[in-house]
């Protein structure tokens, strides 16, 4: 069953149904998806041809950010327009989810380089229309005064793809190669047929579906920010603190080893204990978070705590000279995490323009939330070679990411509103 609505408008009537198959799905895509970017595209390379696997790894990764930078704002875009008796996002999350599945698939079996970054580029291509679809789902199904718990959910289901993603690709380690993509995109299409069957989609009537032309394309990445300065600025706020959060993560490996002087075959171990506890911490704080800020508001100042704290983890990193010191800093870093998760995407989809391009305008929302996990490895190298002779310096790095989790306070008290209940 499907409701007709205005482009404008949302349906706000999903129960604890549509937000537990919601959340799954959103979680078996995230399985899908970052399994074989984080592990096993690398180990398919290094199969296929390990002489060159570093360059074809950067071409295939690098290419395929730069398409799903394109396409989620892209297919938003046309989400947001379509017309289809099925409902706006049905469509999307269906082809998009497993047209991406095809994809991994076609990586999976690949015999040459080329075909592998062919194949990872269609599954970002697809995997992201489809990604467009359902975040936009959150302000077209959930109200306001639910989002925070709802948003807390959604961010924790990245790092628990990511750890469960790491789990399985080493557990199937022995199998024919094509198990290592097949497992963790099982649950993808099946998560998304049931969430469909549960989903009463919006129906955008043909006669109020907006203009798509040549001059709409250089607006798709545009937050207009004086056409709505509260959501312009509260994507900023997400672009710093993700920011933040990525200058913690990119180079943990390689600061165990280099400053804390962890043995090699310790810093795997070392590694994915500082991501367990600050993943760990930042579950159950995310959803207290959530509904504290449901329940009595105050989004803003859950925020500026968030900010606050991931600061003072990366200062911690900067002075820490020992592994317990560092896991310290994981545990602060966790609490941050959890004010951040439980806003991250409820804030800006609070300040939609309401125009009829919600699924455009959180297309862009989930480009400030991940572009900065590709920007830090580009400047980062410069920043560890700033007046150091031949040690790297973490010092001035993780300095950087002090400061933009310190910029994203003045940036929140841009955004009017933001600690008002109503304001979602």
């Amino acid at each position: 069953m499907t409701h007709t609505v205005s482009a404008d408008r949302s349906v706000r009537t999903a129960g604890p149904k549509f937000v537990v198959a919601y959340i799954a799905a959103l979680l078996g895509c995230y399985f899908a998806l970052i399994t074989p970017a984080s592990v096993t595209v690398a180990l398919r390379l290094q199969q296929i041809d390990p002489e060159h696997k570093v360059g074809a790894l950067a071409l295939a990764l690098g290419l395929g950010a730069l398409l799903a930078v394109v396409a989620n704002p892209l297919f938003g875009h046309l989400s947001d327009r379509t017309a289809s008796r099925f409902g706006m996002r049905k469509p999307w999350l269906i082809v998009g989810i497993f047209g991406g599945t095809a994809g991994l698939l076609v990586v999976a079996f690949a015999t040459t380089t080329t075909t592998v970054v062919l194949g990872w580029c269609l599954t970002q291509v697809l995997f992201n229309a489809g990604l467009a679809a359902m975040v936009a789902l959150l302000p077209d199904q959930i109200p306001a005064e639910r989002r925070g718990v709802v948003s807390a959910l959604m961010g924790v289901c990245f790092p628990i793809a990511m750890i469960g993603g790491s789990f399985v690709a080493q557990a199937v380690a022995g199998l024919p190669p094509f198990w290592m993509f097949l497992l963790p995109a099982i649950a993808a299409p099946i998560t998304v047929v049931i969430l469909c069957a549960v989903l009463k989609d919006r129906r955008l009537d043909p006669a109020d579906r907006l203009p798509f032309g040549v001059r709409d394309l250089a607006r798709m990445f545009s937050f207009r920010p004086r056409h709505n300065p509260p959501f312009a600025w509260a994507c900023l706020m997400v672009f710093l603190l993700s920011t933040g959060f990525s200058t913690f993560t990119t180079y943990l490996v390689y600061y165990l080893s280099d400053v804390l002087g962890v043995g090699g075959g310790e810093v795997a171990h070392a590694a994915f204990v500082v991501n367990l506890i600050a993943f760990g911490i930042a579950l159950p704080a995310s959803l207290a978070g959530g509904w504290i800020t449901d329940r009595f508001g105050r989004r803003g100042l859950m925020m500026l705590s968030s900010a606050v704290m991931l600061a003072l983890a990366l200062a911690v990193m900067i002075v820490a000279r020992s592994v317990p010191m560092l896991y310290l800093s994981a545990a602060i870093a966790g609490v941050g995490l959890g004010g951040y998760f439980c806003g991250h995407f409820a804030v800006p989809a609070a300040l939609l323009s309401g125009d009829g391009e919600a699924a455009r305008e959180m297309g862009v929302v989930n480009i400030a939330l991940t572009l900065p996990s590709s920007l830090v490895p580009v400047y980062g190298p410069v920043l560890l070679s700033v007046g150091s002779g031949t040690s790297p310096n973490y010092p001035v790095l993780f300095g950087s990411g002090v400061v933009a989790c310190l910029l994203a306070i003045p940036v929140m008290r841009k955004i009017r509103g933001l600690n008002r209940r109503s304001a979602g």
